[in-house]
């Protein structure tokens, strides 16, 4: 068996105790792994669709009516579009 496959499932790190200077291992459990990567999915989609959203319409668009920002453009979506747009 290899040693992989005999340590715990927890992963772990050391972390310095700030009162002691002693180091101790720390671990995470599955489920505040998975929280915190389901919480990461939902910002990084939250704020990147709108960005990506803008920046495709930036790309699309010609050059001469390519004169507002990337933020202008953004409330311009919104205001004539709606924020299901986003």
């Amino acid at each position: 068996m290899d040693s992989l496959s005999s340590q715990n499932m927890h992963d772990s790190i050391e972390q310095t105790d700030n009162t002691t200077g002693i180091q101790r291992p720390v671990s995470f459990q599955v489920k505040e792994e998975v929280l915190g990567g389901f919480a990461a999915g939902v910002v990084g989609t939250l704020l990147g669709f709108p960005l990506d959203l803008v920046k495709t319409r930036m790309q699309t668009r010609s050059a001469s009516s390519n004169k507002h920002s990337p933020l202008s453009l953004l409330r311009h979506i919104l205001r004539t579009e709606g924020l299901s747009s986003i």
